[in-house]
This record gives structure tokens, sequence and C-alpha cells, in this order.
């Protein structure tokens, strides 16, 4: 069931910052190609990097600081091909994408199933 009622959250790295600030909804933007804005809980596809093509989504863990999953399928349903990879914190989330080169088109809020 698709809802259009979302709340989804990001993680916004800002240069030259050591804190992750955390913005609610539609509300981070970037505004320099310095920045790494993560959705949590947004589907996205990569489309550059290690793993191209497959679709990635971001779960946050309820661990003090949040640890997260990252998980990857073949396709938006993440039924087929399914896999994850676990990092301890918001920083290494940032290393780990950045390290694998991935770029990432997010697909719309509108098309996406929450669990």
């Amino acid at each position: 069931m698709t809802s259009t009622n979302h709340r989804f959250r990001w993680l916004l790295k800002v240069p030259g910052s050591d804190d992750m600030t955390e913005l609610c909804g539609n509300q981070a933007r970037t505004h320099s190609s310095e920045m790494t804005v993560i959705p949590i809980g947004r589907i996205g596809k990569i489309t550059g990097g290690e793993e191209d093509g497959r679709f990635v989504r971001i779960k946050e863990l309820p661990d003090l600081p949040p640890s997260y999953l990252i998980l990857l399928a073949r396709g938006p349903d993440f039924t087929d091909g399914c896999g994850d990879y676990w990092v301890k914190d918001s920083e290494d989330l940032e290393g780990f994408i950045n390290e694998a080169r991935w770029k990432v088109t997010w697909l719309p809020i509108d098309s996406q199933k929450i669990e």
C-alpha cells in the first residue's frame, strides 16, 4: 500500500563540520557538491560506482547512537538479489557510500512503500 503521507528523515553532513544535522521531510537540499545528503528510509537507484544498477535503502537501527543497515536489491521492491551491509554510525555510513563511489538517484516519495 502506497501512502502520500510519508515522513522520511535525512542525515545532512555540512562541509567543515564534525556533527551531523537531522532534517525531517523534504527540507534537506544540496547546495554544494561537497555536501552529503543521505535520506533514511527512502529507496534509491545506484547509478554509479560499485553496485551500479541496484537499489538501496538505508535503515536506521534503534541503537544509541544509531547504527545503520544498508539494504541492497535488484529491484525497488527488495524481493530479489537482496543483501545488506551494517555500519556503526552516521560517520561510517557516509564513509561507506563515499568509498563505494555511489551516485544515487532517490526515487520520488509518492512511489515508495513504507514498512
